[in-house]
């Protein structure tokens, strides 16, 4: 796609985010207060692609011609960045900016896997910033969260959104042209449901499965086979319906990795796995389509069952998830188009299981979603952002949800980092030094040069998940020391580098706890996880010499009490013991 926009001169041309398809100035001046009170006309043949517009900034004023509604919204956003660019002038550069989507359905997927539930002033907050980025979907994770009537076991300790909350939170995001779609795991990750008693003998694996997302053992996935758990969801989906305008219902269906395990294992056996899911994912198909809603399921069970893929009704729609940089979205989205199916996919910011982000891969792989999305016609990009197991912030995601919106909006003309972080110290972090936005990318490459295997999270995360495992986990077979040591000095720079860079958005005092902290969980674990490398007689971390254990207890309990006191910034009191749970085990492995 040609980039017409780009000049000699860009890179005077106001700081905008994302960077428009085509911006050119006049050379004509105009006064200030002409910014104010545009003309605006609806004419999408004149525009000639949805959601885009044409704005044009002269001494008469400002004239909007926009496709639609939606259209005139993001060049007043746009206009909004203008005004910020030339605060405190009173002449602005006359200009014409042409702009419009590549990608039409853009958006972030916010969880409460976690139980990190966002207190609802903060939610606004958070989506008045998806408006300022024109995104215009959020997928909200609802698990246990939501006060849904009759269940109140499962909500009771979680701080849940009400229904009015989420009525209000509705029509809030409608004004903003963002369509709030619910979330809701009904298949696998079931585990906040089934823990229960009064659900538990609905599960695949009634006595647990050790899955990852708890530190014990629990039921995860429900049995298919089971006539009630089809009724049960039936429920869920009718009382979700009440509440959500959307006409699209993602009922997740992931990682159902113990189906075949338990009691529907002769069922699998008879007909396969792959043929069970997708029966069952068919059933809960015809429930959503019932209440007038489009099913959307995750993609990664089918992919590995592509002939039990063939069964699956061609109504429903395959949001797809893949977090690397090198994710084979290509070959899967080819997969989808040959049988027929619609798709969204679903890169990740890369910030979770990590203390202080991934910046090479969160780039690679939202570079890696966008660009197969516009190849093979995929309806829209959805950002997820995952809190489990600590993420406590989202400063850490920020700089990704940008990125993803900006390259959905025109790839070309956002691909470049440092557009990105001009765009977002000037309009997001309002830092007038242009340095935040490019530490915390730099931050997240600290880790870099030091090579593991796993996918998921850094050896440095080893000490806070699966810490029992000590040497014997796979990311520590190939740990350097010497580069492990290496990493944390540079940590210790970044970390020095930060008292002189000082954002003036509303939430820098946030931003800043939340990045100053997430150093500090990192140096801690990669001390401690030093430690262990060094120490030849210790092959795991209660093995580590009395007065060594003592000082990393003292330290990660410091952690532990500093991490509740941020939690109720900007959460609700309930499911912080979800996440206390594993410094607990780390606390446990250092007596």
């Amino acid at each position: 796609m040609e980039n017409k926009g780009k000049r000699e001169d860009q890179m005077n041309d106001p700081v905008l985010l994302p960077a428009p398809q085509s911006y050119q100035a006049t050379g004509v001046k105009v006064p200030f207060q002409r910014l104010d009170k545009p003309e605006i006309i609806i004419d999408s043949v004149a525009v000639g692609h949805p959601q885009g517009y044409r704005l044009t900034v002269a001494p008469e004023g400002v004239k909007i011609v926009a496709a639609d509604e939606a259209g005139a919204f993001y060049a007043q956003k746009t206009l909004k960045q203008l005004k910020t660019c030339y605060a405190g002038q009173s002449e602005v550069e006359g200009a014409e900016i042409f702009d419009y989507p590549v990608v039409l359905e853009r958006g972030i997927m916010l969880e409460t896997l976690s139980g990190a539930v966002i207190q609802f002033d903060k939610l606004k907050e958070f989506v008045e910033m998806m408006a300022d980025l024109k995104l215009n979907v959020l997928a909200l994770y609802i698990e246990h969260t939501f006060a849904f009537r009759d269940h109140e076991e499962v909500w009771r300790d979680a701080s849940p959104y009400t229904h009015e909350q989420i009525l209000e939170l509705d029509a809030f995001c409608r004004e903003r042209f963002i369509e709030l779609v619910p979330y809701l795991e009904t298949f696998g990750h079931m585990h906040q449901w089934l823990k229960h008693d009064r659900y538990r003998p609905m599960a695949e694996v009634p006595e647990g499965w050790n899955h990852g997302f708890s530190v014990a053992p629990q039921p995860f996935t429900l049995c298919p086979s089971d006539p009630r758990s089809i009724e049960f969801l039936d429920g869920l989906y009718r009382e979700i319906h009440e509440v959500f305008s959307s006409k699209k219902m993602l009922v997740g269906c992931d990682e159902t990795d113990d189906l075949g395990k338990g009691r529907s294992k002769e069922l699998c056996d008879r007909i396969g796995v792959g043929n069970v899911y997708v029966d069952f994912v068919n059933l809960i198909d015809e429930r959503v389509r019932a209440l007038g809603c489009e099913t959307q399921i995750f993609g990664d069970v089918v992919v590995k069952h592509p002939q039990a893929l063939q069964r699956l009704h061609r109504e429903v729609v395959i949001a797809h998830w893949g977090y690397e940089a090198d994710f084979p979205f290509d070959e899967h989205c080819q997969l989808f188009k040959e049988l027929g199916f619609s798709f969204y996919l679903l890169p990740s910011t890369s910030a979770y299981h990590s203390f202080i982000g991934r910046t090479a891969r969160g780039m690679g792989n939202i570079q890696n979603a966008v660009t197969n999305a516009v190849k093979h016609g995929a309806r829209g990009v959805v950002n997820t952002q995952w809190n489990y197991r600590y993420n406590l912030t989202t400063i850490f995601d920020i700089p990704f949800f940008a990125y993803g919106a900006a390259l959905c909006w025109q790839p070309e003309a956002n691909f470049e980092e440092a557009k990105l972080t001009r765009g977002l110290d000037t309009h997001i972090f309002k830092d007038a030094s242009g340095r935040f936005a490019a530490f915390l990318l730099e931050l997240g490459r600290a880790f870099e040069p030091v090579a593991y295997k796993s996918n998921h999270y850094n050896p440095v995360y080893l000490t806070f998940y699966q810490c029992e495992q000590g040497k014997e986990h796979e990311s520590f077979q190939s740990l350097d020391p010497a580069k492990l040591e290496a990493v944390l000095m540079r940590v210790r720079e970044l970390e020095a580098e930060l008292d002189s860079i000082h954002p003036t958005a509303s939430r820098t005092a946030v931003w800043e706890r939340g990045v100053r902290f997430g150093i500090k969980i990192f140096l801690c674990a990669g001390e401690a996880l030093l430690a262990l490398a060094r120490d030849a007689r210790a092959q795991k971390f209660h093995q580590l010499a009395p007065e060594v254990k003592a000082d990393f207890r003292r330290r990660y309990l410091d952690l532990r009490r500093e991490y509740e006191a941020l939690w109720h910034v900007d959460n609700r009191p309930g499911g912080i013991a979800l996440t206390l749970e594993w410094f607990d085990k780390m606390l446990g492995e250092l007596e």
